[in-house]
């Protein structure tokens, strides 16, 4: 374990504030990286750090920070022990997402999304936990994470090995902040053998909309569909589509009213938008429609 003044390394610069001086810490593994958050009230977790140092340079002032970068497995992406899931480490970069071997031989889908996430520098530098734990509107993992029914082990400064689910961790953000929390890997289940799955994503509007559907399908029929809308909330919309049982033949004719019907479900975008009113709502429509005609063709 390191500590060291963040003066002492770190040259001082400006943006739109300066950044204040914080105390630097360096867990080997993650009991290390628990304590140190249970210790330094308002500490806070750091890997890929895009968006802990632009918050920085806007005002946020964490006494410290506990860089994850040399805990061991931090990154790591592997099939779990019983094999029903994909382990991906709090800590794995955006472009090994995009190119994990384990991702492209059993999920093969997510593989392709991610790799459309952000630009090059922040596939190479920024973290799938980072992603999440920015709690930004227009922000891809929680979307694609959340139609897959993924969940997140985290620990807090009461608690250890907690698991959230993605979709719900919007509700329970602030409290894990407050907590201490420390983001330790997402488990990202796998489909029943037998079963088929596609997940189809489209973010032609984002940061303002995008739209991800996930159907796993049988014996030509689907076994279980779900739609996430993000960029009109805080955390996006998660709806389980009602077409469990319905051939792949019947759901292209019932596309447009199924997306409709998920699409009224979805609360009142709260994230400001300054064009036409519902466009959004009108948009996300169309949008999962297509992305449910394409995988029932």
């Amino acid at each position: 374990m390191e500590a060291m003044s963040h003066s002492s390394y770190v040259a001082s610069h400006r943006s739109r504030s300066r950044i204040p001086d914080f105390l630097l810490l360096r867990p080997r593994d993650l009991d290390e990286a628990r304590g140190m958050l249970a210790r330094e009230p308002g500490a806070m977790a750091m890997a890929g750090g895009i968006d802990v140092v632009n918050r920085m340079k806007d005002g946020l002032a964490p006494p410290a920070l506990v860089l994850l970068g040399g805990v061991a497995d931090i990154d790591a992406i592997r099939l779990s022990p019983q094999r029903d899931a994909i382990e991906v480490g709090a800590g794995a970069r955006h472009d090994a997402v995009a190119n994990s071997d384990v991702l492209l031989a059993w999920l093969p889908d997510l593989a392709r999304c991610w790799e459309r996430i952000a630009n090059i520098r922040i596939r190479m530098q920024g973290t799938v936990a980072g992603n999440l734990l920015a709690l930004m509107s227009g922000y891809e993992g929680a979307v694609l994470l959340s139609a897959l029914g993924a969940s997140m082990l985290y620990s807090t400064r009461d608690s250890r090995g907690d698991m959230i689910a993605v979709r719900k961790f919007g509700e329970a953000a602030d409290s894990f902040f407050e907590r201490g929390g420390l983001a330790e890997k997402l488990r990202v289940p796998l489909p029943v053998a037998g079963t088929t799955r596609r997940l189809l994503y489209d973010r032609s509007l984002r940061p303002v909309l995008s739209v991800a559907l996930c159907i796993d399908c049988a014996g030509g029929a689907v076994v279980s569909a779900c739609a996430v809308i993000g960029g009109c909330h805080r955390w996006p919309f998660t709806c389980d589509l009602p077409v469990a049982g319905v051939a792949l033949s019947e759901l292209h004719a019932r596309a447009d009213d199924t997306a409709r019907g998920a699409v009224r479900q979805m609360p009142a975008p709260t994230v400001p938008w300054f064009g036409v009113a519902n466009y959004r709502e009108t948009v996300a429509s169309v949008l999962l429609s297509r992305l449910i005609r394409e995988i029932a063709a």
